[in-house]
């Protein structure tokens, strides 16, 4: 029986398109802001959950090469969790931009900063057993 080989030579997959992707959701969030004011949060959440949807498709791509190069890198596990806050990120913005839709009267300027620092927060109390289970079968 033939043993799997990985190349692990400088193989590491490149995230070049994150720093587009990043610049151009940084200018239509700039743009909508310059533009529409306060009027525009919900197309700034937009922009955003659209954006975390491009960071997930370039990490899970990058996890896959990763994957095919060397498994057994700490890579692996980086582009994976990534992928997974950005899920967060995404629903957040997604339920959020909902909500401003339907009341925008409602949410003012904190709010909207407030759930997008909730995303984090939240991302960890759902992470966490995940988290406790595989460092427990680490140790194992």
């Amino acid at each position: 029986m033939r043993a799997l080989q990985f190349d692990t030579r400088d193989t590491k997959p490149r995230l070049r398109a994150l720093l587009a992707l990043t610049g151009a959701a940084a200018a239509a969030a700039a743009l909508i802001a310059v533009f529409k004011g306060d009027g525009g949060a919900a197309a700034i959440c937009v922009v955003t959950a659209v954006y975390a949807l491009g960071m997930i498709l370039a990490l899970l791509w990058a996890f896959r090469e990763q994957v095919r190069y060397n498994p057994y890198s700490y890579n692996t596990i980086f582009y994976m969790g990534f992928a997974l806050f950005a899920l967060s990120v995404m629903i957040t913005h997604i339920v959020l931009s909902i909500r401003i839709m339907n009341d925008p009267g409602l949410y003012t300027a904190e709010y909207f900063a407030h759930a997008r620092m909730g995303s984090a927060k939240t991302y960890m109390l759902v992470s966490s057993p995940f988290l406790a289970v595989f460092s427990a079968a680490l140790c194992v």
